[in-house]
């Protein structure tokens, strides 16, 4: 389990080119200030109140679609689970990117669960990578956060993900967990997951969010219901 903090401008080619990490980019950011200028941050991200009655603006939840900024992905979420073992939805263990918190028989850690969702992804204009056999290489949006830390005034953060049932990872890629193939106008149906506390589950409301390769102001969520 990990806590990002999610960056404005992530989607800027620079960045994907040179497939810097969260420090890299906020390094560079910083050496384009004044030593002697200091900046505050104000968190600008508000989790809209009404749900969408369309595929770009509002409040996303389960049954609903979401095209992405720009129109590049579309994401449509089916299904949420919260799990106390992983043999209750017959997970791999290869499939995982963190197994620390899962014991040999299966259990999670007492202090954690670990929520799933389904999802139906399609590739509506993206092209920015492509492999050997120029087909189009996603990175699955990977970011879930409860309210209280989406809307942090130091914010937005995010848990990444520690299960993914569609990740082809490549070694040498610093983020290939989260990559996989997928030709423009086609779809594929994956499972994702987080590891979570119980304590903030009991008590939080917990969101999904897309577009999150673009500025916050562009950030779309789903609500995930955990009943």
């Amino acid at each position: 389990m990990r806590k990002t903090r999610s960056i404005s401008g992530f989607c800027i080619i620079v960045f994907f080119l040179s497939a810097c990490s969260y420090k890299d980019f906020e390094d560079s950011l910083r050496n384009k200030l004044d030593n002697d200028e200091e900046v505050e941050y104000t968190n600008p991200t508000s989790i809209p109140e009404n749900y969408s009655e369309n595929e770009e603006e509002g409040l996303f939840t389960i049954g609903d679609t979401a095209t992405t900024y720009r129109n590049l992905e579309q994401y449509t979420l089916h299904k949420v689970q919260v799990l106390t073992n992983i043999n209750e939805a017959d997970l791999e263990l290869t499939d995982f990117k963190d197994i620390s918190l899962i014991k040999d028989n299966g259990d999670i850690d007492q202090d954690y669960q670990l929520v799933l969702i389904d999802l139906t992804v399609k590739n509506l204009a993206s092209r920015l990578f492509m492999d050997d056999s120029d087909v189009p290489i996603l990175y699955i949006e990977n970011g879930a956060g409860f309210k209280s830390e989406i809307e942090d005034p130091n914010g937005p953060f995010h848990t990444e993900i520690s299960y993914f049932s569609g990740q082809q990872k490549v070694d040498d890629d610093p983020k290939g967990y989260y990559r996989f193939l997928l030709e423009i106008g086609e779809e594929v149906d994956v499972t994702i997951g987080w590891f979570l506390p119980v304590e903030q589950l009991d008590e939080e409301l917990l969101y999904y969010m897309i577009s999150t390769k673009s500025e916050i102001e562009h950030f779309q969520y789903f609500e995930l219901p955990l009943d």
